[in-house]
């Protein structure tokens, strides 16, 4: 079966258990496991699948059935599902070769951190539910073998649950079932594995929507598309616009997305700064286009700069828009109430003069294309 191209990614409460801890072996085709009754089973909390037109194809989880150990390294063993056969092997063969590398990553990444428990069991299972364990710290990962034809397939899911181990050991506000912490496994999974993204993604989710404001607020589930899609948004924003690396964004963990802002920046005006960049190339109200959950880069220039609700937005005084001043770190709004009367006047003076500009600006752009039509050289 195709993975689906929906650009949604959601979670949902899986039937299936906390898988019990697995003794280890050494060698490839080492023994079996048998299966497990439902009593054995309690609710798993964190399965990531596919978009809403599959979702339907992974809400009958596959049941637990009889394992053989592929083999183990250093800080997993790996197991599939006897029915994957050949297929599972191949896949186990594909996770053994990378689990290792991509944990040194992760290691790395979260400033050398160990988390405990370990070694990881990753349980290789038939279809496509996408990835599921039963808690943030549970280091029995399940993860579908999806097409059966990729291992980099299952090497994506193990990452992004990985990851939740990780911030379930750093302990510092990444939270596996919030949307920070959803978010910050999709995205790291995504830079280990790009291409394996499709049919996951949820950034058009929410630019679809009326764009809720998920940086300031967390959202405690990590099943909300577009909460999950506004939160990958600003992490890659954070990483791919700003310019700061994985690693220093795990390190400025909070329990929401604004206050890993502030550990970074020390402003408090990052989900405005946010949409403002992202509004410029991506405008409310427009069907969203992206291919994936990362616009970023987005340069301000290019013919979007010219367009005027863009600008009425930005200079604000129009009507209800946020009054601001450029602060250190881009457009920062003044607060209403009591405060820097004379700043907001200033302000507002200031804005006044820059639609003046403006305004001139494109009159001068009118001008400019009648005359180059009159005299043909318009290319």
């Amino acid at each position: 079966m195709p993975r689906s191209r929906s650009k949604t990614r959601i979670k949902s409460q899986s039937r299936r258990g906390k898988a019990a801890r697995r003794g280890k072996a050494t060698s490839k085709g080492a023994g079996t496991r048998p299966s497990r009754t439902p009593s054995a089973h309690r609710a798993a909390h964190h399965v990531l699948v596919h978009s809403p037109d599959t979702a339907r194809l992974a809400a009958a989880a596959p049941a637990l059935g009889s394992y053989t150990q592929r083999g183990s390294t250093t800080h997993f063993n790996v197991f599939y599902d006897n029915t994957l056969g050949t297929t599972g092997a191949a896949l186990g063969d594909g996770v053994l070769a990378a689990c290792e590398t991509d944990y040194q990553k992760l290691k790395s990444i979260f400033g050398g951190l160990t988390p405990p428990g370990l070694p990881f069991n990753i349980y290789i299972d038939p279809g496509y539910f996408g990835a599921y364990h039963s808690t943030c710290a549970d280091v029995n990962l399940h993860c579908a073998a999806e097409s059966g034809n990729s291992t980099d397939a299952v090497n994506f899911l193990v990452v992004a649950e990985e990851v939740e181990v990780f911030s379930a050991a750093q302990g510092l506000g990444w939270n596996c079932g919030a949307s920070n912490g959803e978010g910050l496994s999709r995205v790291l999974a995504t830079a280990f594995y790009p291409a394996q993204l499709d049919g996951f993604a949820t950034a058009c989710v929410w630019m679809d929507g009326n764009r809720p404001d998920w940086v300031n607020a967390n959202e405690n589930t990590d099943r909300d598309g577009v909460a999950n899609g506004c939160s990958v948004l600003f992490l890659n924003y954070l990483h791919y616009q700003l310019g700061y690396s994985w690693q220093q964004i795990v390190a400025a963990a909070a329990s929401t997305l604004a206050g890993t802002y502030f550990n970074l920046t020390g402003a408090t005006n990052g989900y405005f700064n946010f949409v403002f960049t992202l509004d410029l190339q991506y405008p409310p109200g427009t069907p969203c286009t992206l291919v994936g959950d990362n616009p970023f880069p987005i340069l301000f220039a290019g013919p979007i700069i010219n367009h005027y609700e863009i600008w009425n937005w930005l200079i604000g005084s129009l009507a209800d828009g946020p009054l601001w001043v450029l602060g250190p770190h881009g457009p920062e709004p003044i607060p209403p109430g009591p405060g820097p009367i004379d700043i907001r006047e200033k302000a507002q003076l200031a804005h006044a003069e820059l639609r003046q500009v403006i305004d001139r600006l494109r009159q001068l752009g009118g001008e400019l294309d009648r005359a180059q039509h009159r005299s043909g050289s318009f290319q």
